[in-house]
């Protein structure tokens, strides 16, 4: 059951590595300091949406319950995220960060399916595959500076 408990937290801060919201009222490019200080704080409002659901115990429907409803959070952040001005040159490496959490939130129906199934080994493989993309956003947002989204 150790699939089962895949940090709920976690998921939302990959999924989250794609967040935040704003748009420049002067026509001075963004820095890459300011960008990161507003994605980091739309990030931190995503994480207390998704820690205020608490913690769903063993019990693997309403796991896959939660992650769904923080998937929901997830993909609200990311649109505001990718509504944030990015810095002149840094498209390519903003996208690809947004790249690691679309293929987390792509595969997180087959992870939550897999819970309210009766397979325990489909649980786990879809657990261990979500788990190794969720460790890799998690990366490519902390090395890009969305320090509070990769958490």
């Amino acid at each position: 059951m150790r699939v089962f408990k895949m940090s709920i937290v976690a998921l939302a801060l990959v999924l989250a590595s794609a967040c935040s919201s704003g748009s420049s009222k002067t026509n001075a490019p963004i820095t890459k300091a300011s960008y990161l200080a507003k994605a980091n704080a739309i990030c931190t409002t995503m994480n207390n949406r998704v820690k205020a659901f608490g913690n769903p115990g063993n019990d693997p429907k309403q796991l896959a319950t939660l992650i769904d409803r923080s998937a929901a959070i997830i993909r609200q952040t990311l649109a505001r995220l990718r509504a944030l001005p990015v810095p002149p040159g840094e498209g390519a490496k903003v996208a690809a960060v947004y790249a690691t959490v679309d293929t987390v939130l792509a595969d997180t129906p087959a992870y939550t399916a897999a819970l309210r199934g009766t397979s325990h080994q489909a649980a786990t493989v879809a657990g261990r595959k979500l788990q190794a993309e969720q460790n890799a956003a998690n990366a490519a947002s902390i090395t890009y500076g969305l320090t509070v989204c990769g958490k």
